[in-house]
């Protein structure tokens, strides 16, 4: 069964650039990853430049058959299934994303922070995204 999760850039305005993750968006696996590999606003861009995703991974990586995916790059529904109507989408603020989200988890990078931070579902507000946060939530 999928953990969905969504990947959200906050931009100067305010608002949110964001693209849905199918699988594995808990902790211990999204939020591993992005806290690890995703590190700088540039990154976190050309990732959501690719609109909706069906797994992340450590890499970006170059469009490859859907079928044969690997664990190190990710899985665009766009750029590696051909599926339309997959772009990033935005949120007109934080309270907006959490008040409108569906997804188990909600993944936010502060370029001006340069900081993640996480919610889940039903948070109203979010937590920075830190190794302990991860270690607890894991427990």
């Amino acid at each position: 069964m999928a953990t969905r999760s969504r990947i959200d850039l906050m931009l100067e305005d305010g608002t949110i650039k964001h693209s849905y993750c199918h699988w594995d968006g808990y902790l211990s696996h999204n939020g591993k990853i992005l806290l690890e590999h995703y590190t700088t606003e540039e990154k976190i861009r050309e990732l959501l430049s690719y609109g909706d995703m069906s797994s992340l991974g450590p890499e970006i990586g170059a469009k490859h058959n859907w079928e044969a995916r690997t664990d190190d790059t990710c899985t665009f529904y766009g750029r590696d299934r051909g599926e339309e109507g997959t772009e990033s989408k935005t949120y007109d603020s934080v309270e907006v994303l959490l008040k409108e989200n569906g997804q188990e988890h909600n993944y936010v990078y502060n370029p001006a922070t340069k900081q993640w931070f996480w919610g889940s579902n039903r948070a109203t507000k979010l937590k920075r995204l830190t190794q302990k946060l991860i270690d607890k939530q894991s427990e």
